[in-house]
């Protein structure tokens, strides 16, 4: 993932306790955020915190976690993505009071956050992107497990994939039923986001069929 001078503009205005070291290639500091699941829309929501019945909801959480971002290809991606770091030992912390396994949180063997899956090796992500479509969404369900415990987790927030190798499967086997339905690329995607199919799944649908293509 390449960063820009936009997108160094764009780190220090939104994110100003997130640093870019262009020397070493990572983005380190604190990742703070407010954000809500909104179950009707299928996706989080950064905005103010909402009421109910003059209640602020149960889902709405302004959080901050100490990241590490790596850049650089040769520093190792994870699934495709660059990989990141929770530096702050807090997920420790809750898989010790919660009793769960890291795996349960989402982290590699090398203490990576598992973010999901990307078998497109061209992938458009920009670093804005990439904070508010993986690393928020994994550090608010984090967050939210710490407050309400996993099953609730499970229960409450977006359908996940199992860790491992056993999730990758799980993700083949989406993106061909998706391919299967025979979407038009202007057609909503089947996934229910309300976004078009060739704005949503359709470069991983591609990537996937390409990846199995080449490993047949």
């Amino acid at each position: 993932m390449r960063i820009n001078q936009k997108d160094i503009d764009w780190l220090r205005k939104i994110f100003p306790n997130l640093i870019y070291d262009q020397k070493k290639q990572i983005i380190a500091g604190e990742l703070d955020f407010c954000a809500h699941w909104d179950e009707q829309m299928g996706r989080l929501e950064f905005k103010k915190p909402v009421k109910e019945n003059h209640r602020i909801i149960k889902g709405h959480i302004c959080d901050v976690f100490d990241i590490l971002i790596l850049l650089e290809h040769n520093k190792g991606y994870s699934n495709g993505w660059p990989k990141v770091y929770e530096i702050g030992r807090r997920s420790e912390t809750i898989s010790i009071e919660r009793g769960l396994a890291r795996a349960d949180l989402h982290f590699n063997a090398d203490n990576s956050c598992c973010l999901g899956i990307n078998l497109d090796p061209l992938s458009r992500m920009t670093i804005q992107d990439f904070l508010y479509g993986l690393v928020i969404p994994f550090f608010y369900r984090l967050a939210y497990v710490e407050r309400f415990g996993l099953q609730a987790a499970r229960e409450d927030l977006w359908g996940e994939y199992s860790h491992g190798t056993s999730g990758l499967l799980e993700y083949i086997d989406e993106m061909l039923k998706i391919k299967n339905l025979n979407v038009g690329r202007n057609e909503p995607c089947p996934c229910g986001n309300r976004k078009k199919y060739k704005r949503c799944h359709w470069y991983e649908v591609k990537a996937t069929i390409s990846r199995l293509k080449i490993q047949a």
